[in-house]
């Protein structure tokens, strides 16, 4: 039996070799020539028009939406989109693993007179900065200020403001309501 075995190990060992060798033995194909330049249009083509927005309207008139991995938002029925100076996944940093189709329920506030969006930014794996960008002129400016530093791992996030100097803050189930000021008259 081990002569048997020892036989058709070597049978094999010298197939290989022959395979190799008839393998390098054979001429090289060539590719075929690729032409690097690209195709003209003709000019009977039309141009294609840029894809409309389909917004997430909180009533007749504002509305957002996460379309093209943007944030934008209008004020008159998606007639105009605003470009909100923040990257998509900002909004959904942290332990959250729900829908990124649409923002995180409570995470920002849009009305006429004050648009923020509360987000984490990821510095480390271990800390993240919990931030709250906001507009008082329909994204005319943005004003972005720090809520919290050093925070590991945002779950729960809720913004809102009491009035026009006052807002706050809850993250997480089991931490405490967090109140900061911002300078909203400007």
């Amino acid at each position: 039996m081990k002569k048997f075995v020892i036989t058709i190990s070597l049978v094999m060992v010298i197939g290989l070799l022959l395979g190799i060798f008839f393998y390098n033995q054979t001429p090289n194909q060539a590719l075929p020539d690729i032409d690097p330049q690209p195709e003209e249009q003709s000019i009977d083509e039309t141009p294609t028009q840029p894809e409309q927005i389909q917004g997430i309207y909180l009533n007749e008139q504002i509305g957002y939406s996460l379309q093209n991995d943007r944030l934008q938002i209008t004020f008159d029925k998606g007639k105009n989109w605003i470009t909100v100076p923040i990257e998509k996944d900002q909004l959904f940093a942290g332990e959250y693993n729900g829908n990124k189709q649409e923002l995180i329920d409570h995470s920002y506030l849009l009305t006429e007179n004050r648009t923020a969006f509360l987000y984490a930014e990821e510095p480390s794996w271990d800390s993240e900065t919990i931030r709250i960008l906001f507009t008082l002129d329909q994204g005319k400016t943005w004003m972005n200020s720090v809520v919290t530093e050093h925070y590991m791992g945002v779950r729960f996030r809720k913004v809102g403001f009491v009035d026009d100097q006052f807002g706050y803050h809850i993250r997480r189930a089991d931490d405490v309501t967090r109140r900061f000021q911002c300078v909203l008259n400007i």
